[in-house]
């Protein structure tokens, strides 16, 4: 087989394995998680309106592992909004799919400082644990404001304490803010079980995502990249035996 040859076989190899990245999959939201979400009342920033956790399917991604649902999605930023009703789809890609997709999923640790990572990361660990009890309205606006808290404020009270940021002021919500500061006062010591990402998007709202942790790369993914990796070896040890003779 001539070097031109093997070449190209190794390119064609190296494009089958990466051409599935390059392109968009699609997010779909499918609603509220419990209800119709509890009225809050929050500042630094400033935000007045329902709160807790949506329902959303990721599916046409390149990495099988991404195309699940329906998963808990929940906001991450005050600054923009997301239209959430049931049925409304979103391009959706990874690194590299800039150009086709409104979000990016990014893993958490590019999104956030380490702190702020690994606290998130404890709060929805826990949070997804029969413990917590996040399995209705009233609680899933706590763990939606104990998200904000965590984004927005270095303490672990929605209280308006001296010197806080972000806290949470509705007349009627001291049975809430007690549950959000009992949900980030309980996950302090949380192993974190989950992989945390963030969909990110420059016209809408940043939600939060977790997925069951897995390392391990989807088999699909290994063979194309093994046979890539062969054909280039092949050459590399045909142009070895030319030499010798």
């Amino acid at each position: 087989m001539s070097q031109s040859i093997l070449r190209r076989a190794a390119a064609a190899a190296f494009a089958l394995a990466t051409a599935a990245v390059a392109q968009a999959g699609t997010l779909t939201t499918n609603g509220w998680l419990f209800g119709a979400g509890e009225a809050v009342k929050v500042a630094a920033p400033a935000y007045s309106g329902p709160a807790g956790g949506f329902s959303g399917t990721l599916s046409g991604m390149a990495d099988e592992r991404f195309n699940v649902g329906p998963l808990p999605m929940y906001c991450v930023d005050l600054g923009q909004t997301i239209d959430i009703r049931a049925g409304n789809a979103f391009s959706l890609g990874m690194a590299g799919d800039e150009a086709v997709s409104t979000f990016m999923l990014t893993p958490i640790e590019e999104v956030f400082d380490a702190e702020v990572a690994q606290r998130l990361g404890r709060l929805v660990s826990f949070a997804s644990s029969d413990a917590a009890g996040v399995d209705d309205t009233a609680s899933s606006a706590a763990l939606q404001l104990a998200i904000w808290n965590i984004v927005y404020d270095a303490d672990v009270t929605l209280a308006a304490v001296a010197g806080s940021g972000f806290h949470d002021t509705h007349a009627a919500g001291g049975g809430r803010r007690a549950m959000a500061d009992g949900l980030l006062a309980a996950s302090t010591g949380q192993a974190i079980s989950k992989d945390v990402y963030v969909l990110v998007s420059t016209t809408r709202q940043d939600q939060l995502i977790w997925l069951d942790a897995a390392s391990v790369p989807e088999p699909g993914s290994l063979a194309l990249a093994g046979l890539a990796l062969a054909i280039v070896a092949g050459g590399g040890r045909r142009r070895v035996r030319a030499r010798s003779r």
